[in-house]
């Protein structure tokens, strides 16, 4: 007896062999919709050798993520990265903004007028501190054009969202 595959097992088979094609050309291939291989790709994790499962992720990706954040005491949880809710990137925005990128570089009115100061030197005029934010998520948002499920760039423009809505 043979089992039949679904449409998801060929998807993730194919994006073993061809990790860096589209999803229009995957699509166009297996004969579905770019939609749908993006979501089986978002939820297949992958490396050389074929998909990870989010335990052998997690466990690949803990002493990175602890190495970039500079983690000493805590760890970083990669639960935090992987299997995102709208809450939890909501509460990593608030963590970045209020904890970790103030530790990091100082308040961030002060900071953003810092760039403001400087981007109006480089561009030959008056920027002010709310179009440095509105350029940086910006910015963001072009980068989603490319990786449009890339958690930390989501969090990123909720964070900025929270900064360019704060009463100055």
């Amino acid at each position: 007896m043979t089992i039949k595959k679904t449409k998801g097992d060929r998807i993730r088979e194919y994006l073993v062999k061809h990790p860096k094609q589209t999803n229009k050309k995957i699509a166009d291939k297996l004969k579905t919709v770019p939609s749908y291989v993006h979501k089986v790709r978002k939820e297949s994790y992958f490396d050389k050798s074929g998909p990870l499962t989010r335990a052998q992720l997690s466990k690949e990706l803990e002493p990175t993520l602890n190495a970039l954040f500079g983690a000493q005491d805590e760890t970083v949880q990669v639960s935090n990265y992987v299997g995102n809710t709208r809450a939890s990137v909501l509460e990593n925005a608030k963590q970045l903004v209020n904890k970790d990128r103030a530790e990091i570089y100082g308040d961030s009115k002060t900071n953003h007028d810092r760039i403001a100061k400087l981007w109006s030197v480089i561009l030959d005029k008056e920027i002010t501190s709310q179009q440095v934010i509105m350029c940086m998520t910006a910015l963001k948002l072009a980068r989603l054009i490319q990786t449009p499920d890339h958690t930390d760039t989501w969090t990123d423009i909720c964070g900025y969202g929270a900064l360019g809505g704060e009463d100055d």
